[in-house]
């Protein structure tokens, strides 16, 4: 579920990281329905990257404790690549986060 929102954000970044690139695209469908450059550049600069931080630490997590649960019953060594995949994966996010709030609170 959180992939499939990921997508759709990655998506609307990326149209309107071109929307940015090139302003006279702004007028072009479908990128004319975005409302024109202002808005473009509002969701690429102020909204997106809060969404796409929030929804790839949660896609990041719940992939992790998936793959976490799926090697559970792996021999000794898999169950300890795993574990160590899945603490990097909570401090990188955990880092990412505390950035991001320092990032929107400054």
């Amino acid at each position: 579920m959180s992939g499939i929102l990921l997508l759709s954000l990655s998506y609307l970044s990326a149209i309107t990281g071109l929307c940015l690139r090139s302003p006279s695209l702004a007028q072009v469908p479908p990128l004319s329905l975005l409302g024109g450059y202002g808005l473009c550049s509002y969701l690429h600069v102020e909204l997106l990257p809060l969404a796409l931080v929030s929804v790839g630490v949660l896609h990041a997590i719940a992939s992790v404790e998936l793959l976490t649960a799926r090697f559970a019953s792996a021999p000794r060594g898999y169950r300890l690549l795993v574990e160590l995949f899945r603490l990097t994966t909570w401090l990188l996010a955990g880092h990412l986060l505390a950035l991001t709030v320092v990032a929107y609170t400054l």
